[in-house]
């Protein structure tokens, strides 16, 4: 899971993995900076390894961004940055 809001509002960008096994939410931090807070930004895993994350919105902003989160390194890589009109 990325992102979201918290219960003050606040916008966040951090990750989260839930463990299975334990059924408890682990935070996941990744190597470099990641995408910026946001919320209604669409994720999707890919080939079991990979979370992109695609757009959403700040309170002030509509992200077009893709960022991609490598779940094996736990590294994030800004794949894209589109100019949409």
């Amino acid at each position: 899971m990325f992102g979201g809001e918290d219960n003050k509002r606040r916008l966040r960008n951090d990750f989260h993995i839930l463990d299975l096994e334990t059924v408890m939410w682990e935070e996941v931090k990744t190597e470099k900076g990641g995408p910026a807070p946001r919320y209604d930004h669409f994720a999707a895993v890919y080939a079991d390894q990979y979370l992109l994350i695609f757009g959403g919105s700040s309170y002030s902003a509509c992200f077009n961004d893709l960022y991609l989160l490598d779940l094996q390194t736990v590294s994030t890589e800004s794949l894209c940055m589109l100019q949409l009109r």
